[in-house]
């Protein structure tokens, strides 16, 4: 009896893991591809990544029932519990990274497309940066690599300051360009929207060394909660 109880609750994290892993590739996608349509300015592929929200909404609920009856079941300790808390977490922020992507591509859509932004921001680096800290963000829990999640923490300090250098740069663009005032602000809000995202990615790498090393790092060196713009 006791076996089959391990082996049931061995296959439930394995479940578990498994979903977060492909969530994670999936988010992974989704912020690759809006950064994609944010530089070409294509619409079209901001229309998919809108559509494909649903399909990480999904997986999310998956998610988060595994984790409860996983507590209910099987009442987990040590590392094991560690793991499941930090799923929910996990799991949560992924879906808010998806959410992001979906918000960034919706205003693109709102974008005049006669508006030349690309080689007056910073939104090339950016894009190329924000996309390397979510992917390292998902390795560091696939993986349970606690080197990639410090790595995150020190490039999350890199990327917001070019981060806070373009929202000025589109400020000057907007003052230069009444015209379009509208896309521009739009701009303002992707450029924010991008610094919401970096911050999850953060969280997770948080929850990575909560998870492996048995620490609590949140907050004790940076606080990643509020944009400076």
């Amino acid at each position: 009896m006791n076996n089959h109880i391990i082996k049931q609750f061995d296959e439930e994290l394995n479940k578990l893991r498994a979903r977060l892993i492909k969530m994670g590739l999936m988010i992974q996608e989704q912020i690759e591809n809006s950064m994609k349509a944010l530089i070409h300015n294509n619409q079209k592929l901001a229309l998919t990544i809108i559509s494909n929200d649903d399909k990480v909404d999904e997986i999310d609920l998956k998610i988060e029932k595994q984790c409860l009856k996983i507590f209910a079941l099987h009442q987990p300790v040590a590392m094991d519990l560690r793991f499941v808390i930090s799923a929910i977490s996990i799991n949560e922020k992924m879906e808010m990274i998806s959410d992001i992507a979906s918000n960034i591509s919706k205003n693109i859509l709102s974008i005049n497309l006669a508006l030349p932004y690309q080689n007056n921001t910073n939104f090339s680096i950016i894009a190329e940066k924000l996309v390397g800290l979510i992917r390292k963000s998902v390795d560091s829990f696939t993986f349970q690599d606690t080197k990639l999640a410090y790595e995150v923490f020190n490039e999350y300090l890199e990327l917001k300051k070019i981060i806070k250098e373009n929202y000025n740069i589109v400020i000057e663009l907007m003052k230069r360009n009444p015209a379009f005032i509208e896309s521009f602000t739009r701009l303002i809000i992707i450029n924010r929207n991008i610094h919401f995202a970096a911050n999850f990615a953060v969280g997770i790498c948080e929850e990575v060394v909560f998870m492996v090393e048995a620490k609590i790092v949140k907050h004790r060196l940076f606080d990643f909660s509020k944009p400076d713009n």
